[in-house]
């Protein structure tokens, strides 16, 4: 347990200390790792021939560069709300302010940003879009809704995200299939 525990603090001294730089890194790596581990059940399903590097290398740059940041200003947001909400009604609230604008919009561009620089033109990138938002999108309404729930409820602010990026691993990991 001792040295968990020094990494737990390391970690909550970055997050404290450099709070986007230490999202943006954490984004990147869970992303790395989800990304690997879909398409490596991709390669086993016999849906690909072997990793992606191309993809592998979208999914770790959307991680630290869009999804870190992004994230942390939206939780940043919707954290600072002031509704006059209280309890169950404000994560309710948060959650569909969350699934219904927030989650549609990173969707769209976490997949058009994958299928760009996993080497799409912009009419691959389109006709992709047209052929999997709708199941991606189905995808993340069954998913993140109830994951959010817990996070709004039980999760303190400062580490909202770190819970996000692990329970995002499980979307990349799905995400990774369906790319």
């Amino acid at each position: 347990g001792g040295e968990l525990a020094t990494w737990w603090k390391r970690y909550l001294d970055a997050n404290k200390s450099h709070p986007m730089t230490t999202k943006m890194c954490t984004s990147g790596v869970l992303s790395a790792v989800g990304n690997c581990i879909g398409q490596q059940i991709a390669v086993l399903r016999a849906k690909q021939k072997k990793i992606d590097l191309q993809k592998l290398a979208a999914f770790v740059l959307f991680g630290s560069c869009v999804s870190g940041p992004a994230s942390h200003m939206w939780l940043k947001f919707l954290n600072s709300r002031k509704t006059g909400l209280k309890g169950q009604q404000l994560v309710l609230y948060k959650i569909c302010l969350d699934r219904l604008v927030y989650g549609p919009c990173f969707n769209v561009v976490q997949m058009a940003f994958v299928y760009k620089v996993s080497g799409m033109d912009l009419a691959g990138v389109v006709r992709a879009l047209k052929a999997n938002f709708i199941t991606a999108q189905t995808l993340n309404l069954k998913m993140w809704p109830v994951a959010q729930y817990f996070n709004f409820n039980f999760v303190p602010p400062e580490l909202q995200l770190l819970y996000m990026n692990f329970v995002a691993l499980i979307w990349t990991i799905l995400l990774s299939t369906i790319l």
